[in-house]
């Protein structure tokens, strides 16, 4: 193992190893681990990050990572720039085939969406855990009724104030020219209609 890559903060190392059969663990990360991941992360706290997971193999040299990820993190409202505190849930399915030389003539490349396994048989799940915590996480947090300053004035445009593209506010608007008409006697009154 080189030593020019530093160690994942959170990493849970685990061999898949076919006579174990099913594998179920549950992975937490303790208070240090939380505090790298969430500056790796440009979040201003994690305070809880934990899976249940469960591996077990496949056909054909192929493993399935199923894991349930629960997590409560702070991160930084994008308007008013407050801590916002927001739980976490997701459902993280994995699916890994090991590599075969390219000159395999059974080579079955079925799985394309399969992650490769590595030589070694293992698989850091505390960073597989890490990366869908990510990915899970809300890129415009905002704290309660925090809005843009063009949210007001969207809100005003979009309100049925008057029909699209009038300009006139409603108390505003004149009547309508037919109204006008009948109201002086134009219609119904033989003025306009009966002259040539």
């Amino acid at each position: 193992m080189s030593g020019d890559a530093p160690p994942n903060e959170f990493s849970r190392i685990l061999a898949l190893d076919p006579r174990r059969g099913a594998i179920r663990i549950d992975v937490a990360a303790d208070p240090q681990e939380r505090a790298a991941l969430a500056e790796r992360f440009g979040l201003q706290a994690i305070e809880a990050l934990s899976a249940a997971v469960q591996i077990r193999q496949r056909p054909g040299q192929r493993w399935r990572l199923a894991a349930t990820l629960q997590a409560r993190v702070v991160q930084t409202c994008v308007v008013t720039l407050e801590a916002v505190a927001q739980g976490v849930e997701d459902r993280i399915v994995l699916d890994f085939a090991a590599v075969q030389p390219k000159d395999a003539p059974d080579l079955d490349l079925s799985d394309e969406d399969a992650e490769p396994l590595p030589d070694d048989g293992r698989i850091d799940v505390g960073e597989i855990v890490a990366q869908h915590l990510y990915l899970a996480l809300d890129p415009f947090p905002r704290a309660p009724g925090a809005a843009w300053p063009a949210d007001a004035t969207d809100a005003a445009q979009d309100a049925p104030a008057a029909p699209q593209g009038r300009d006139e506010p409603a108390q505003e608007r004149r009547p309508s020219p037919f109204a006008a008409l009948a109201a002086r006697g134009g219609r119904g009154s033989g003025q306009g209609s009966g002259e040539t």
